[in-house]
């Protein structure tokens, strides 16, 4: 068992409640305490009615507060069979301060050796339980030397309202006995550093200012400055405007002691003036619109550990050493690509520290190149997000992603990469394209919380390996067929992992067992494929994309359809498998989608569905269109449902089943054209956004939403329904206003209906439009967009067939006068009111060329008594 002294338990007890050194008062006062036969758990419950306790860690929940005892304490996080041990007995009822005193104690006192011994504990679990036993004494170590080093230096201030949060932190010695142990870790080298800026501080008449660092702002003149014991800051600027920049040639910056900064604030070209010693970071901030800032690491900066960009614009570092990293930290692209150049003085491992690093779509290439060779290289996403346009690695043949937080790098070039390691507890890594064709394996197990997107070039080594991480991940193969091993390609724990294909080859019976763990297929062929998904087991989605190509989708099943979703143009045939056996209802359920693209159009030029009974189909596009030009194959159709809120033209062409019903439920403006169809009629019922409905040429209904929309039903006896809104009827032809209509008719079964007209006349309401063709109705008739409706009255009292109609029309004309001639200026319409017998009702009667009304005339239908008026047509 290790051997500690009642200060180290006392200092410890600081640093856990506190995150802070002993000042030498408390550090005695306490000592003496437990001396005198205070128990430590009694100290410890009241250093926890602090409020810097019961508003910090003290206020989480159980499982939180233990996290945060490894993390805040122990500088790692606990393992499972720590923090279940600890939960438990705060569950059992334990107050947290106890919690803490025997967590501090029992950390501190473990005999690890003697528990590797007895097997107790492995060899990894061991040397991790080691860091963290070293970790806190070492901070309890220093603390120590903290409150002896400084005496009373040390102590509060007689001021300080010390029973508060706020009156603590409001004096600079409490931020400062924080300060003297943050950096401490289970090193020797990081007491010895804590230990030397105490000393420095010590010996200065203001310790706690040394211990805090202090901040240099450099002048238009020629700069000499040295920093203190801990971490200070250095500002300078670099103006286009050489007499304003206040980092000039001869200035000497010395960091003294600490971790100090050097932010340089730029927007001139060229190489950086001045030299540093003891910084050891130095961020240069370099606007858009210029060339390069140039900084030589090797004789301006020789003593720095990470060089950073942290701007809109261009920087190129040069004889970066060996154990020097670089960083981007909210580096945006602005008008102007902005790149990070660096060169290795010599080759050998890189290091790149991401935080909240953007490049702008516009801007482009927020591109990291190292110009040497480095044989691995590590990329740390820290912070908030990055995204990168590009990275340029050439000669790492490793990479390692440490993600603490998202990352997306948008390619990585370098020809030599073979194999790359990701970890952390980010959501989303996102490598690109790799463009090595040597990739040996891609492990992301590493990753607790998310997946891993990449993609290979092409005729790279069919041997390659994957292994996902926790959360949904993403492989793209490009054009490589794999050597099939079982089990080569692992997605692991996500529930919608993607495997993306270009070829039909990739996807055979030999190579299924090769794909693990995959539940999403993602198809972009260049040319025409044929995939049979039920080759994979598991496959509940299928993402298309790719060119113009056609790509055939087999294997889909029927009573548990997996939904298809579409991006860019192409065409699509479904092959849903059984879909021609007797009795079984198929579903097809496709998605058309802008992909990565906000509001892209999404077209599919041809859809084929045989044998297929229902298709749902939803437009994800955003304010794009989402089109089918063509649907084929459709003549088991019962029922389409056209859903989402986003614009959808939808055409057909050839057979359809019978009683076809198709349904748009969405908001979004709608084109659904039936015109091309054969076989059966339809029936149409749309949304509530302006659509335009065409039927077939038979018998078809058509019912509109909200909106203001035109229908169009085409040749046969169409019902039509507008809806609520301003709505258009459209009839090209006379003959498109009639089915199997014959004069002995004695109902209106084969002639168009308009259910709900409510013209309003030179109000705003529904208009009948009348076509433009040449003879369309009546021979030596052609409309035009001046043509005007001369709308005549006429009450008929009854009518047992339409040859009785029309000549009870003609007779009825004002005055016995009879029809007037339609021109190619003026159609003569009559508002016909049938009162009784079998044609009761209303009706809008349009005269062809001849003055006599006869049953070659337009003859619609139309619910309602409401008058007609000549505002009520229109001519296009």
């Amino acid at each position: 068992m290790a051997v500690v002294t009642t200060q180290q338990s006392v200092a410890a007890l600081y640093t856990a409640i506190f995150n802070r050194a002993p000042d030498q008062a408390g550090l005695n006062f306490w000592t003496a305490q437990i001396n005198g036969g205070a128990s430590f758990a009694t100290i410890a419950e009241g250093f926890a009615q602090h409020e810097v306790f019961t508003t910090g860690i003290g206020a989480l929940p159980n499982a939180d507060y233990v996290n945060a005892l490894y993390t805040n304490i122990l500088g790692s996080a606990g393992d499972a069979a720590g923090i279940a041990y600890w939960t438990a007995r705060l569950a059992a009822g334990e107050s947290k301060a106890s919690v803490v005193a025997s967590f501090v104690e029992g950390s501190l006192t473990i005999d690890l050796p003697a528990l590797l011994a007895a097997g107790s504990l492995t060899q990894a679990d061991y040397d991790l339980a080691l860091v963290r036993q070293q970790t806190l004494t070492n901070k309890a170590d220093v603390g120590i030397y903290f409150a002896n080093t400084l005496g009373a230096a040390s102590n509060l201030n007689p001021a300080t309202v010390s029973t508060s949060k706020a009156g603590l932190e409001a004096d600079p010695i409490y931020k400062a006995s924080q300060a003297a142990i943050a950096g401490v870790d289970s090193t020797g080298a990081s007491v010895k550093t804590a230990q030397d800026a105490i000393a420095v501080a010590a010996g200065s008449p203001n310790p706690a200012q040394a211990l805090l660092g202090q901040t240099f702002t450099l002048t238009t003149g020629i700069d000499t400055l040295t920093g203190g014991a801990s971490n200070d800051v250095f500002t300078a600027t670099v103006n286009s405007t050489g007499t304003l920049s206040t980092l000039n040639l001869g200035d000497t910056i010395n960091g003294g002691a600490g971790t100090d900064t050097l932010n340089v604030i730029a927007n001139v070209d060229g190489a950086l003036a001045g030299t540093t010693k003891s910084v050891e970071v130095i961020n240069i901030n370099q606007a858009s619109g210029v060339a390069a800032a140039t900084l030589i690491a090797s004789s301006q900066a020789a003593d720095a550990t990470n060089i950073n960009s942290t701007g809109a614009g261009s920087v190129t570092v040069t004889g970066l050493g060996a154990a020097q990293q670089v960083g981007m930290s909210g580096a945006t692209a602005g008008n102007n690509a902005a790149a990070f150049t660096v060169t290795q003085t010599t080759n050998g491992p890189l290091t790149l520290n991401l935080n909240g690093a953007v490049g702008s779509a516009t801007a482009g290439n927020l591109t990291f190149v190292d110009a040497g060779a480095a044989t691995t290289a590590t990329i740390n996403a820290t912070g908030t997000a990055s995204t990168l346009q590009g990275v340029t690695l050439p000669g790492a043949t490793a990479l390692t992603v440490n993600a603490g937080v998202n990352v997306a790098l948008g390619n990585v070039n370098d020809t030599v990469l073979a194999t790359v390691v990701a970890s952390g507890a980010a959501t989303s890594v996102n490598l690109g394209t790799l463009n090595s064709t040597v990739v040996s394996s891609i492990n992301a197990s590493g990753l607790t919380a998310g997946g891993l997107t990449a993609t290979l070039a092409d005729n790279n080594l069919s041997t390659v390996t994957f292994v996902g991480g926790a959360g949904n991940d993403t492989l793209n193969l490009g054009t490589n067929v794999l050597a099939g091993a079982a089990g080569q390609l692992n997605a692991g724990a996500g529930t919608g992992d993607t495997l993306g294909l270009t070829l039909a080859t990739q996807l055979t019976a030999a190579l299924a067992p090769a794909y693990v763990g995959f539940e999403t297929l993602s198809l972009n062929a260049a040319t025409d494929q044929t995939f049979n998904i039920a080759t994979l087991a598991g496959i509940t989605g299928v993402t298309v994309g790719g060119g113009t190509a056609v790509t055939t989708v087999n294997g889909l099943t029927a009573l548990a359809p997996q939904t298809v979703t579409s991006t860019g143009t192409h065409g699509l045939i479904l092959g849903v498998t059984g879909a021609t056996a007797v009795g079984t209802l198929d579903t097809a359920n496709v998605v058309l989608s802008s992909g990565a693209t906000l509001n892209a159009a999404s077209t599919l030029t041809q859809l084929s569905v045989a044998g297929v009974e229902t298709l749902n189909l939803t437009a994800a596009t955003g304010t794009g269109l989402a089109s089918v030009s063509a649907l084929t194959n459709g003549a088991s159709l019962t029922a389409i449902n056209l859903l989402g809120d986003s614009p959808i033209s939808f055409t057909t062409v050839g057979a359809i089943g019978s009683n076809l019903t198709v349904t748009a439920t969405g908001s979004g403006v709608h084109t659904i054209d039936f015109s091309g169809a054969t076989g059966n009629a339809v029936s149409i019922s749309s949304g509530s956004g302006n659509d335009r409905l065409t039927g077939t040429g038979l018998n078809d209904i058509i019912k509109a939403g909200a909106g203001n929309d035109v229908l169009i039903g085409g040749a046969g006896a169409d019902a039509l329904t507008g809806g609520a809104g301003n709505d258009t009827f459209a009839f090209a032809t006379a003959a498109n206003t009639k089915g199997a209509f014959a004069g002995i008719d004695t109902n209106a079964a084969n002639i168009d209906k308009i259910t709900d007209f409510v013209g309003n006349g030179a109000a705003a309401g529904d208009t009948i439009q009348l076509g433009l063709t040449a003879g369309a109705f009546g021979t030596a008739i052609t409309f035009s967009a001046t043509t005007t409706a001369n709308v005549t009255a006429v009450t008929v009292a009854t009518a047992a067939d339409f040859t009785a109609l029309a000549a009870a029309i003609q007779a009825g004309i004002t005055g016995g006068a009879g029809g007037v001639a339609t021109s190619d200026t003026a159609a003569q319409v009559y508002d016909v009111t049938v009162t009784a017998g079998n044609l009761a009702g209303h009706y809008a009667v349009v005269n062809d060329a001849t003055g006599t009304i006869t049953v070659a005339d337009t003859f619609i239908a139309i619910t309602g008594a409401a008058a007609l008026h000549n505002q009520d047509f229109a001519f296009a």
